[in-house]
């Protein structure tokens, strides 16, 4: 068999490589760049003649024939055989959909079959729809209309013009300067980065769709009056307009995104007629704030683009790498659609009347957006409905129209002014983010809600701690004496009980009794340096601590409150053990939680009975029964402490209280199967760490909560598939908010989507995604979380300044309510759920503690030989971020790293000391003076390691080897020798947890948390294991 005619080789343009890229990349994704243009056709058609009319298109257009193939070095040519017949098929009408469906999924292959097909159905008689199916490889949208025309002349027979040959359009490409182009666009995109509106691949096959939204005739109208009058073109205002949609959507101000250009170049003689693939995508690049009004911007676009212009013909991902930029640079495009003269709607031809061009099409971006300068403009949205929903696609559809329109009306509009959402969906967004409203209690406050829990069922176990059982009965009783206790000391409703004890059956007699004195309660933390604690005393003007240790000496003197000595064998003596019945009501004061403080101290959170009791009592996210066993492990500091609890006291269950100040995994795994815990609450990385080494743990529990930061899919998903039936829930609230503000139950879904979003508001709150002009903002755009509602707390204790800057006027609640701006980022998605995108400020978040930089910084720099500290979190591997502390010294000064060590415990509570000390000589900072982080050089853990010599370090006998190795492994270190302490090397809790998980399985010998604290080397644990 002879081989086929070769007419040309033609090269591919840097467009068309992109193209064929794309394609390839999308293997198995039929119908990725590939058009189909469809016409109808009314009359008595003569499919024959029509079929001759299309050979002799084909003949004048010899590239329209090519197949790409590929030379002996792998590059890629377009190949144009000498035979011209078309592929043609002709189907019957009731298999005309189906026939058209199959030409645009596998019609045409850049896999050397045809980039071109051409496809006849006859619907009945005198009607016809013709579909020409193409690659963008060989043919682009002007050049389709170009050829629809040049088919229907032809079939009129009528006399056509010499075709324009598309290799003129490649000479004309060849002779651009490539040099010049490549500096401009490298110039033009310098320190640029990418714009995504959907990262990630979406990792499953796309769903195209179409949402569409249209001006009416008069805004249109008006819309190109004021371009006219403003000296730009549609195509300008349309790009400035998605810079806006874009801007907002992603919360930046320089947005980048693809413009897709005609390609013909005014001074190429016919290239108007020309047929082909000839156009170009480009970067545009958008500096949103540049403009002061829309015609502002829609000028600063205008300019921009005329100066880059004659750069225009090189491809996209040359422009990318001639900045530089590796990866996706952007994943939307714009073009404005303009269709040449000669075919119009209502043409007729030999009789057959032509009707309106449609046309189907995909790219590989998640979103292309099409303007089209009808009598009413359409924008019509493509986009991959797996990573743009349907609700965002349409949102930003009429986002864009909502911009063009206001360009419109007044030009002199600031872009800041435009509205984010329409009324309506204002409204909507509203309703989506308040909770149901649900009664509360007659009298909400802790102390009554749990007294009349205890009336119901005295004899119910309310506390198990060891082998102590607490009834319902007998804590009502000993809370009631102790409030005695209290009030016989002057405490009077409004004061402040401090209450310093450790977890166990007295602190929550303790915390009840000062709550049933009028009073609120401090939780002091035994555990808190003595500096913390005596700071928190000063802060609230405590009258009483109830304790069982001396008050630290800086809290004492003159003026400093009475102690309650739980361990005085008459603290209760001879006092009755009925209520006090002191008047107290739901806005009281029920606690003050000291969190970390921007200011460089801590900083109490005053919440009221109504918002703690309005946090749990009725609430979908916390039905716990009388038969439910909750256990408490949570730090005190908190608000999960005060949900363990009283959602047990509160529900009639039994809260099994864990011995200690933190939680340790060995010791609630334990506690949680010898009492069949059935309900829970574990920071997201202690949850984790308990699905990687102990899954069975939860083979009781019905109803999990986590929270506290980010959520690992794919540890939900192992825990799910073992516990299909596990109510688990995602819980979201700053201490502010009280609790849970935000929840939702976490679904096999959700983890296999690869994120579990937030979810939406509880019972009695509401939660809204703000500007910030306090703007509702729409689905899919970037803002800030406000919560308010009934758990919201009274504000920052003896900070007044700092209450109002967080707690501002609610414009959307009823007369004087407040919500609290929270610093965190996230936004609304189309299915209703938030998703969590970080914070606007420097405030961190690590194994569950929201820490504030600055009062780390605050406190090191307390040390005489520090000039400066700057605090940041550092990602040392998978799931393990650890505090790092970069110290300036003053000239002269050397302090060591135990010294500042040393400083931090004496201030610091533990998860506020860093885990490594990094001495600079400057800080570095960014083009624009803030601290350039890239730049700080990575703590070296290792150091003491590397610098032990000699037999002191080396491991006497297989016990220390064993656990050097162990200790090297979890630190990510090289050598560990047997006096080197675990924390000095960068261990932290998380990675405490993982140490002592490897010894169990390991030595089959359980160590506890505290025991590590106390002998942090091998040395010591080794001694520890030999006593076992």
């Amino acid at each position: 068999m002879s081989a086929p005619v070769i007419d040309e080789i033609l090269p591919l343009t840097a467009l068309q490589e992109g193209l064929l890229f794309h394609t390839l990349a999308q293997d198995g994704q039929h119908g990725v760049y590939v058009a189909q243009y469809t016409v109808p056709l009314d009359g008595p058609l003569d499919a024959e003649r029509l079929r001759a009319a299309v050979r002799r298109v084909l003949v004048r257009h010899p590239n329209l024939r090519a197949r790409i193939h590929y030379r002996a070095n792998g590059q890629p040519v377009q190949v144009v055989p000498h035979a011209a017949e078309p592929h043609w098929s002709v189907a019957a009408g009731r298999d005309g959909d189906a026939a058209l469906r199959t030409a645009r999924t596998a019609g045409v292959t850049v896999r050397g079959g045809p980039l071109l097909r051409f496809d006849l159905v006859a619907e009945d008689a005198g009607r016809h729809r013709l579909a020409v199916t193409a690659h963008h490889c060989v043919l682009d949208g002007w050049s389709a209309h170009v050829l629809l025309r040049e088919i229907f002349a032809g079939y009129a027979e009528e006399d056509l013009a010499p075709a324009v040959p598309y290799r003129r359009f490649l000479s004309w490409l060849a002779g651009r300067d490539r040099a010049a182009a490549e500096r401009a666009w490298g110039r033009e995109l310098a320190g640029a980065t990418p714009t995504l509106l959907a990262p990630g691949s979406g990792g499953t096959a796309p769903r195209w769709s179409t949402a569409l939204h249209t001006l009416p005739a008069p805004r249109t109208a008006a819309l190109l009056a004021r371009t006219r009058s403003q000296g730009v073109t549609l195509t300008t205002a349309v790009q400035a307009a998605w810079a806006l949609v874009l801007a907002r959507r992603t919360g930046r101000e320089d947005v980048v995104f693809g413009s897709v250009l005609s390609g013909r170049p005014a001074e190429l003689h016919g290239v108007q007629d020309m047929v082909g693939m000839l156009v170009n995508t480009v970067p545009v690049r958008v500096r949103t704030g540049a403009g002061t009004s829309l015609a502002g911007l829609l000028a600063d676009v205008h300019t921009h683009r005329l100066a880059l212009h004659p750069h225009d013909h090189l491809g996209l991902g040359d422009t990318a790498r001639a900045a530089g930029i590796a990866g996706p640079l952007l994943d939307t495009t714009v073009t404005v659609e303009v269709q040449p003269e000669g075919l119009s709607a209502a043409a007729e031809f030999a009789g057959i009347r032509v009707g309106d061009i449609s046309c189907t099409e995909t790219a590989h971006y998640p979103v292309t957006v099409v303007v089209t300068p009808r009598e009413h403009l359409e924008v019509r949205l493509h986009h991959d409905a797996s990573r743009v929903p349907e609700p965002l696609a349409h949102a930003l559809a009429a986002d864009l129209a909502r911009v063009l329109e206001a360009f419109a009306e007044n030009p002199a509009t600031r872009p800041a002014d435009v509205a984010p959402c329409g009324p309506e969906q204002r409204d909507r967004m509203l309703a989506a983010g308040r909770g149901v409203r649900f009664p509360l209690p007659h009298r909400p406050c802790v102390h009554t809600v749990f007294s009349d829990r205890a009336a119901r069922d005295p004899q119910a176990t309310a506390l198990v701690f060891g082998d102590e059982r607490v009834s319902y009965g007998e804590l009502d009783r000993r809370a009631n004496q102790l409030a005695h206790r209290l009030t016989g000391l002057g405490v009077r409703r409004g004061d402040w009980v401090g209450v310093r004890l450790e977890r166990g059956p007295q602190l929550v007699v303790a915390l009840l009794a000062a709550l049933k004195s009028g009073a609120g309660h401090v939780l002091l933390d035994p555990a808190f340096p003595d500096a913390r604690t005596a700071e928190c005393i000063r802060a609230t003007g405590c009258r009483v601590v109830v304790s069982d240790r001396p008050l630290p000496a800086a809290a004492c003197g003159p003026d400093g409150p009475h102690t309650v000595r739980t361990d005085d064998p008459a603290l209760l003596h001879g006092l009755p053990d009925t209520d006090p019945a002191v008047a107290a009501g739901g806005e009281d004061p029920a606690c003050v939680l000291f969190t970390s403080g921007s200011q460089g101290t801590p900083k109490g959170v005053v919440a009221s009975h109504r918002a703690v009791v309005g946090s749990l009592v009725g609430q979908e996210f916390a039905r716990v029964t009388p038969s439910d066993v909750v256990l408490q492990c949570s730090p005190m500091s908190w608000d999960a402490f005060a949900f363990e609890l009283l959602s047990a006291l509160f529900a009639g269950a039994t809260c099994v209280l864990q011995p200690g100040g933190t939680p340790e995994p060995e010791v609630a795994v334990r506690l949680m199967s010898e009492h069949r815990v059935t309900v829970a609450h574990f920071s997201a990385s202690l949850l984790n760490f308990l699905i990687d080494q102990h899954p069975s743990a939860f083979d009781t529990v019905r109803l999990l909560l986590t929270g506290g930061e980010a959520a690992s899919p794919g540890h939900l998903e192992r825990l799910l598939r073992r516990r299909p039936a596990l109510r688990l829930v995602n819980a979201y609230s700053p201490l502010e908010c009280m609790m849970v503000a935000v929840w939702r139950p976490v679904t096999l879904r959700d983890c296999l989507e690869g994120s579990v979003p937030l979810g939406g508001p509880v019972a009695n709150k509401h939660f809204y995604v703000l500007d910030d002009r306090l703007r509702v903002l729409p689905p899919g755009t970037a803002g800030e979380v406000y919560l308010g509602g009934v758990g919201e707390a009274h504000g920052y204790l003896g900070a007044a300044r700092l209450t109002a800057e967080r707690f501002v006027a609610d414009p959307y609640g009823p007369p004087g309510s407040r919500m609290y701006r929270s610093g965190d980022l996230a936004r609304w998605r189309a299915d209703g759920t938030v998703e969590y995108l970080g914070r606007r400020d420097d405030q961190l978040k690590l194994r569950g503690f929201r820490i504030e930089p600055a009062e780390v910084e605050a406190a090191l720099a307390r040390h005489p030989d520090v000039a400066g500290v700057r605090v940041l979190v550092r990602a040392e591997g998978p799931g393990d971020q650890r505090l790092v502390a970069y110290v300036l010294p003053r000239p002269g000064a050397a302090p060591a790293a135990r010294e500042l060590r040393a400083q931090a415990q004496a201030e610091l509570p533990e998860h506020l000391r860093p885990v490594a000390y990094v001495t600079v000589d400057r800080f570095p900072t960014t083009a624009n003076g803030k601290l350039d982080r890239r730049a700080l050089p990575a703590p070296v853990y290792a150091a003491a390691a590397a610098a032990a010599t000699g037999s002191r370090d080396a491991p006497g006998g297989p016990v220390q080897e064993r656990l050097c190795a162990l200790f090297a492994d979890v630190l990510g270190v090289e050598r560990v020798g047997v006096e080197d302490d675990f924390f000095d090397l960068g261990g932290h809790s998380m990675l405490a947890l993982r140490l002592l998980g490897r010894i169990k399985a390991d030595f089959g010998q359980e160590v506890r948390l505290r025991t590590l604290l106390r002998r942090p080397t091998v040395a010591g644990l080794a001694q520890q294991l030999g006593r076992s």
